[in-house]
């Protein structure tokens, strides 16, 4: 029997779903510029907390990788308070 193939991950995980499948790939896409901004401050979740004027309980959820418990609104405010606003582009479908 042959496997299906997918475009990502997230395609892997929510075949059913392509906005579930995007919206856990644009949140992993931040969350990986937001660990390099708190990495390269050398800031732990406290830091960051004070730092940016945002609750703790984010940035402990984005060192540990809980994606779940964070919203694309957070991780948009956080991208913005850094420094690095976050541009759109949209896709015209085929």
């Amino acid at each position: 029997m042959e496997g299906r193939r997918f475009d990502s991950i997230w395609n892997a995980l929510y075949p059913d779903s392509r906005v579930c499948a995007s919206s856990m790939e644009l949140k992993s896409i931040l969350l990986n510029e937001i660990t390099e901004v708190l990495n390269n401050n050398g800031w732990n979740s406290q830091e960051a907390a004070s730092s940016m004027g945002m609750p703790r309980e984010i940035f402990n959820n984005i060192l540990e990788g809980n994606i779940d418990n964070i919203t694309i609104d957070d991780l948009l405010l956080i991208m913005e308070k850094a420094g690095r606003p976050v541009e759109v582009i949209l896709k015209r479908a085929a």
